[in-house]
This record gives C-alpha cells, sequence and structure tokens, in this order.
C-alpha cells in the first residue's frame, strides 16, 4: 500500500496541551507508525509551508475549519480533508463572518470529517450541498496510566472526595458550573476537593473563573498539565466531570472512561456519543439531575467502580487507536481518490 505524504494543519499542537494537540498528537503516531510521512503546521504558516513541500503533500488534513481553514486560501489543488471540532458548528456558524469561512472552506473540502453521528447530522443540515461528503471519523484513545501524587501535592486526606473538571478554562467548557453546584451540595457530601485540570485559553473569562474559584477553599487549579501525566492524575479522581456548554467528542471524557473513573457529564450531543446514560457513565440536563447523580456517585463507592469498568470495557471496544487510524487512512485515500 503506497505511503502518503500528509500535511495537519492545526491551531494547537505540542508543546501546547488540550484537546486539540492530543488528537493531532496521535493521528501523527498513528500514521507515522504506519509508514506514512507526516507533516504538522500551524495554521497561520500553513500556506508557506505547503508551498515548499516538493512534491506537494498528497493530502491535507485541516482541523478546524474556521481557526485553521481560514489561513488556507489560495494554495495549490490539492485533495483537502476538513475535520470538524464541536465549536465549528457551535460557535463560528452563529458569527456571520466566521460562518463565510467555514462555508468557504467546506467547499474545497474533498471530504467533511465529523467525530460522531450526531455531528454528521448537524453539518449536513446546515450545509445541505455537503451532505455526499461528510464522513464519521471516530476517535480513539490510548493513554498510559501513571502516577501524579495529586492528594500528597494538594494535601488531600484519603477520606476526602476527589472531583477531576479536565479541560482548558474557556467559556464554552462551562468550568465555573460545578462551584456554584458543588456549593450548594456541600453539607450533603463528604469532604471533597474540586481540582481543575487544563491551560487558560480565554483570558477575560479565565479573570471571572478565579474570582468564583478563589472563594471556595476546597477547588484547586493545576493549570495545564503535560499530556504524559494525565493518565496518573485521572487515577486519582473519583468522578470526573464534563459540563460542558458544546462538544464535538471530548478526549478528556474519552480518557478518564477509559482508565475506569466514573463520569458525570452534560447531557449534550457529543458525550451522548461516549456515555450511555446510567451505564457507563452519567448526563444531567439541569441543575436537579446534576445534584442527583453527584449524590447518587458520592455516597456509592461501589456504583463508582463498576460504572467505570463498564466505561473502560466500552472505550477498549469502541474507542481503540487502531480503529480511529484505520478510518482516518480510508478517509484520506477516498479524498485522494476524488
Amino acid at each position: 500500500m503506497k505511503r502518503l505524504s500528509i500535511v495537519i494543519v492545526t491551531p494547537l499542537f505540542f508543546p501546547s496541551v488540550g484537546g486539540n494537540a492530543t488528537t493531532v498528537g496521535r493521528w501523527k503516531v498513528g500514521l507515522e507508525r504506519a509508514g506514512h510521512i507526516v507533516r504538522v503546521v500551524d495554521g497561520s504558516r500553513a500556506r508557506e509551508e505547503i508551498r515548499k513541500i516538493a512534491p506537494p503533500p498528497d493530502v491535507i488534513h485541516c482541523y478546524h475549519a474556521y481557526k485553521s481553514g481560514r489561513h488556507l486560501s489560495d494554495l495549490p489543488e490539492i485533495p483537502m480533508v476538513v475535520s470538524l471540532p464541536g465549536t465549528d458548528i457551535a460557535e463560528d456558524v452563529a458569527v456571520p463572518e466566521r460562518r463565510e469561512v467555514v462555508e468557504r472552506v467546506l467547499g474545497k473540502a474533498s471530504i467533511v470529517a465529523a467525530s460522531n453521528n450526531d455531528m454528521a447530522v448537524e453539518v449536513a443540515r446546515r450545509f445541505p450541498a455537503m451532505e455526499g461528503r461528510i464522513r464519521v471519523l471516530p476517535k480513539g484513545v490510548s493513554l498510559p496510566a501513571g502516577s501524579f501524587g495529586l492528594r500528597q501535592l494538594l494535601g488531600i486526606a484519603p477520606e476526602e472526595l476527589v472531583f477531576l473538571f479536565p479541560a482548558g478554562i474557556r467559556r464554552v467548557k462551562n468550568n465555573h458550573y460545578p462551584l456554584e453546584r458543588l456549593a450548594d451540595l456541600a453539607s450533603s457530601l463528604p469532604p471533597f476537593r474540586l481540582v481543575y485540570a487544563g491551560p487558560v485559553l480565554e483570558r477575560e473569562y479565565a479573570v471571572e473563573f478565579e474570582e468564583r474559584r478563589k472563594r471556595r477553599p476546597w477547588a484547586h487549579c493545576l493549570g495545564a498539565i503535560p499530556y504524559d501525566r494525565m493518565g496518573g492524575l485521572y487515577a486519582e479522581a473519583d468522578i470526573v466531570l464534563n459540563c460542558s456548554l458544546h462538544e464535538g467528542l471530548p478526549n478528556a471524557l474519552l480518557e478518564a472512561m477509559s482508565l475506569g473513573r466514573a463520569v458525570v457529564a452534560s447531557d449534550i450531543a457529543g458525550n451522548r456519543a461516549a456515555v450511555e446514560n446510567g451505564v457507563d457513565g452519567l448526563l444531567y440536563r439541569d441543575d436537579g439531575e446534576f445534584r442527583k447523580h453527584i449524590l447518587s456517585l458520592a455516597g456509592d463507592a461501589e456504583r463508582r467502580k463498576i460504572m467505570g469498568e463498564r466505561a473502560r470495557e466500552k472505550i477498549r471496544r469502541s474507542f481503540g487507536p487502531e480503529r480511529e487510524l484505520a478510518a482516518l487512512l480510508g478517509i484520506y485515500r477516498e479524498a485522494i481518490s476524488g
């Protein structure tokens, strides 16, 4: 099978941390292990970098139609795959000038890759001209377990419950939500800590978030954590939270599930693609359901364990990196063949 020359254009990559960097890094490692040539370039430099490549690459993979795609005008006619994180559809198309960019980029795409079936349907609804070119690219998870030393770092007693919120500080991630909800529940919960792990992605929101967090002595913010240490951090959490307003298919949720953690997540399309409510995780639609789920898991270690083991098995069965790589290569070859 022919070795492919692939350029992945992304807004964030190593040493940055976060979902974009994690996904693109996983693709690069898998593709290179399979014998392909992979170059990862920052969107802002993509035009210049791609024009330097001789012979031209077989395919360009644009990760994020707006953040990366806006830099890809006036390129040679090279087959292009466009991947859509959740914000492309949930946020960028709501802003007229951004929607115009997204439409233009999608119009140049040979294939549009959505991370789950619900997103594929939504893309087809919003951009009917793309319907025949939309494919689902399932995510894979490859995160080794390890040690972190969270309890020692923060002085957390063995009997204290640890809620982990792994996400960048950004309004769409709704980072502030559990601060208020857990404060309301504090008298009904065992002693607990809420730990945030992720970089600041929106400075204005981060200031607002920090003002709220500092009023809660049980809430801590670790900042950006290197990817190779995240497995150890998940392993020390009792319950992992995802309170996002919009998601494609969040790496953090899949990673937590892959390591057998109990998860409580907002009931949105991207999270539903990972979690079967009541089976391998819990989804909430409102404050009342969040409260009910937190109370049910906080007081029942055995239920957390059972739910976490079901989650681990689901990820092993349905979200393996080999499956993702096979789908990715299939999409590239379809784009190249025209």
